[in-house]
């Protein structure tokens, strides 16, 4: 761990700015529930408060945070070291985040007039990030071309691909509003194949594969079973998602069953994974069975009209990107380079618990009768707490990793 520490300072950092966006991700979490609670200074709007939250978590958080961990581990696996490409395009995807934040904020997916044109700024900013994304996949092959693939090797196959696919669905957004196409499904269609994609295949599969890294077991048959039925059917999971006023019958069956083979894809992979892990590492699995359930929950079609009907959607992008995604990156960064790293593990476990408890009450599980005002209020504390613990944790982790 010390070698890692003072060997992967590049990625360590690339790292550490990426945890900094969590933080700020968190306080426009924080402010768009504020806006539930009492209501939004003028000029400002919900959807955009919604929208730059969500893209800095995926795309300045997460999405850097991965690719630090996932260049520090697959030296480990006989793949090149790559650390300085890495870095590059870490920091460019980490920098394209943050500057379309505040477009996000102001304007969303508006376009915003510069001189003699109409530009739509933030979507701008998010197409440049994905041509970083491309160019970490060329780092990725090159680095690993010609290696034997390991278990971990094959899951970040799988990642990587997901992420390059999933791009797609970016595209296609930013395509139908320049064509000003005015369509309820396809405009569902592609943010959704977007999002679940990108979260369930590149986030998910990438973090899964990291973990994998650090068990020294032969690969086995249900494994590579559990990567066939995720590979095959990951794409499709965002048709259980549309709207079904809008949708063909068959698409939603399609999206239930692509669900149950990850649910069933995903267990066989976790589960040569668990008896390997220590402590930490086990608790972040912990939420990874979470998702599974909801997965396969879903892939029986009456519960899942009854879980979109509830707006369990949220819920459960929550639980796999805030409790498995976020708490495995936090997890294995301390692995990696040391807890020192983090700032405090227990302080980020405590904000993920505390943000998805509060979330609870705002779903169809919690008892209609005992709803109210008080449930938002709670959110807001909850999305507060979080922002305060992983703040604190962010600047213990930024002091020690300089210190250290």
């Amino acid at each position: 761990m010390s070698d890692n520490f003072e060997r992967q300072k590049g990625l360590r950092r690339l790292w550490m700015a990426s945890a900094w966006l969590f933080v700020a991700g968190a306080v426009a979490g924080v402010c768009f529930r504020w806006g539930m609670v009492a209501s939004f200074p003028d000029g400002w709007d919900a959807g955009n408060i919604r929208h730059g939250h969500s893209h800095l978590m995926l795309m300045g958080w997460a999405t850097p945070a991965l690719m630090a961990l996932m260049g520090a581990r697959w030296p480990a696996q006989g793949g090149r070291n790559s650390e300085r490409a890495v870095c590059l395009v870490g920091w460019i995807a980490w920098g394209l985040a943050l500057a379309s934040f505040p477009a996000f904020l102001l304007y969303g997916y508006q376009s915003v007039a510069i001189g003699s044109a109409e530009l739509p700024i933030a979507a701008i900013l998010s197409g440049l990030a994905i041509l970083a994304w491309y160019g970490f996949a060329v780092v990725y092959f090159r680095a690993n071309r010609g290696v034997e693939r390991t278990a971990a090797m094959r899951l970040w196959d799988l990642a990587v691909a997901a992420l390059v696919i999933s791009s797609i669905g970016a595209w296609a957004v930013a395509g139908l509003m320049i064509a000003d196409v005015d369509s309820v499904l396809w405009e569902a269609a592609t943010v959704h194949f977007f999002v679940d994609l990108f979260g369930g295949g590149w986030l998910v599969l990438g973090l899964v594969g990291v973990l994998r890294s650090h068990v020294e077991l032969e690969d086995s048959t249900n494994e590579r079973i559990g990567r066939i039925l995720v590979g095959g059917a990951v794409a499709l999971v965002f048709l259980v998602g549309l709207p079904r006023e809008y949708t063909p019958t068959v698409w939603p069956l399609l999206g239930s069953a692509a669900a149950g083979f990850v649910a069933a894809g995903l267990a066989l992979i976790a589960q040569r994974i668990w008896a390997e892990q220590g402590r930490w590492s086990r608790r972040v699995l912990v939420f990874l069975a979470i998702k599974v359930v909801m997965l396969a929950a879903v892939a029986i079609p009456p519960l899942a009209e009854w879980g979109l009907g509830a707006g369990l959607r949220l819920f459960y992008l929550h639980i796999a990107l805030v409790g498995f995604v976020t708490l495995g990156l936090v997890a294995m960064a301390a692995r990696q380079w040391g807890e020192q790293t983090v700032g405090s593990l227990q302080a980020w476990l405590a904000a993920v618990v505390v943000l998805l408890a509060t979330m609870l009450p705002l779903t169809g599980l919690w008892p209609r009768e005992l709803a109210g005002q008080w449930v938002h209020q709670v959110a807001l504390v909850g999305s507060a707490f979080a922002v305060l613990a992983t703040g604190a944790a962010c600047m213990v982790g930024s002091w020690g990793s300089e210190e250290g």
